[in-house]
């Protein structure tokens, strides 16, 4: 949900509560004021009945709501006020009435006198009421939200330009972002933080990237030099049993070493994000072609593999990268899967998933994912290779997962 329709669902609430008790109060004010009101006329009716019978005792006929009656006794009493239902001509209705009762002594004579009138009922003001109400209700949040969406489009207008550039910021960019000025002074110091982030992450990132490309660079050569030594002393001097077996140690270090410093590698440029091109890949192609130099390796220990590829089945990705992909899938299976085993490689228009027989293991298999996460028996494994398949599925958008069931491990890109 966007500021402005929180602030805008905010303003309609309390809008709605502050009018319903307004409304409400304004109810309970009116009927309290037409009470009193009545009650006043009722007390002067009162008095002018008792002025009437002072001067004219005789007199007992006055208006239909007011009842005078002679008392066999003489009588005082204060005048009550009550609420009665009369029924209205010619409606024959039934409605609320104001009553007023007191009782005097005038020239030795006893009177009884009752004198109604009819309330306003709230009823009959509230339907105005509440139309006045709602009319006013709309056009004060209708209002509010056009001067908040007037004024949250110029004040939030820095924000958004900034939310642009951060979108489209990357931090092999040459030059440092524009970010516009703004006079409201959050907005300015946001502006400053930003520009401070992001000038150090460009330095730091460029850094990183010309250290990691220095130290891969100058890596290459001193192990090159190793391994041209190594070889010419296997080749060219008679070495006892002892000599060979270390050298063989050595070689074997120098050639992991090698592979971990190019997996190294390809892991910052591919967190860097330096893989950018992007182009429309048959992996069904790729497979088989990726397969074919190690078939005689899936032989040798036994492997048949059984082949599920839907046909007219492409993705969107750098070739580069799903070569390495499917790669370390087909190498993962090479040397995890049982001897004498299938594997089943299926290709389907969502999603691809490599399927082979292997050990139980003792955690997660998505644990797999991790760096140098390797199973007990991975003695020869650097423990990159899934970790490589899974950066290179975040880059393109892809979901990778490990699943174990029955024996089976399952390795499923869901494109």
């Amino acid at each position: 949900m966007k500021l402005l329709q929180r602030t805008n669902r905010n303003y309609l609430a309390y809008s709605l509560l502050v009018i319903s008790l307004i409304g409400s109060l304004l109810v309970v004010v009116m009927n309290r004021i037409t009470r009193n009101e009545t009650d006043e006329q009722l007390l002067a009716q009162l008095n002018t009945v008792r002025s009437s019978l002072q001067e004219n005792p005789e007199k007992l006929c006055f208006a239909p709501q007011v009842q005078v009656r002679i008392l066999p006794y003489p009588a005082i009493s204060n005048p009550v006020f009550s609420d009665s239902l009369m029924t209205t001509q010619p409606e024959n209705d039934l409605e609320t009435s104001r009553v007023i009762t007191a009782c005097y002594t005038i020239n030795q004579v006893g009177y009884a006198i009752r004198i109604s009138n009819p309330m306003i009922q709230a009823s009959e003001f509230f339907g105005l009421l509440l139309i006045t109400v709602i009319i006013a209700m709309i056009l004060l949040v209708t209002g509010l939200i056009l001067l908040n969406r007037r004024i949250s489009h110029q004040t939030w207008k820095p924000f958004g330009q900034y939310l642009d550039v951060l979108q489209t910021f990357t931090f092999d960019h040459p030059s440092k972002i524009d970010l516009i000025n703004s006079d409201i002074d959050e907005f300015s110091e946001l502006r400053d933080v930003l520009l401070r982030f992001t000038g150090k992450a460009q330095s730091d990132f460029l850094s990183l990237k010309e250290f990691t490309e220095n130290a891969s660079h100058e890596m290459q050569t001193p192990l090159a030099i190793i391994q041209t030594r190594v070889d010419s002393l296997v080749q060219g001097v008679t070495l006892s049993q002892d000599q060979a077996e270390h050298l063989g140690v050595i070689q074997q270090s120098l050639q992991r070493l090698n592979r971990l410093n190019q997996a190294l590698v390809l892991l910052t440029r591919i967190e860097n994000k330096q893989f950018s091109e992007s182009v429309r890949i048959d992996p069904a192609t790729v497979i088989r072609r990726q397969m074919d130099p190690l078939s005689d390796l899936f032989d040798s220990r036994g492997l048949t593999v059984q082949y599920l590829l839907s046909p007219n089945i492409f993705v969107q990705a750098n070739a580069q990268l799903f070569e390495i992909v499917i790669s370390n899938l087909l190498n993962n299976c090479l040397k995890h899967a049982l001897t004498n085993t299938e594997v089943v490689i299926t290709l389907d228009q969502t999603f691809m998933s490599f399927q082979n027989s292997g050990n139980p293991v003792t955690f997660e298999p998505e644990l797999f994912f991790d760096r140098f996460r390797k199973g007990t028996s991975s003695t020869g494994s650097l423990g990159l290779g899934l970790t490589l398949v899974k950066k290179i599925c975040d880059l393109s958008g892809w979901k990778v997962s490990y699943k174990i069931e029955g024996g089976l491990h399952n390795i499923t890109v869901r494109f």
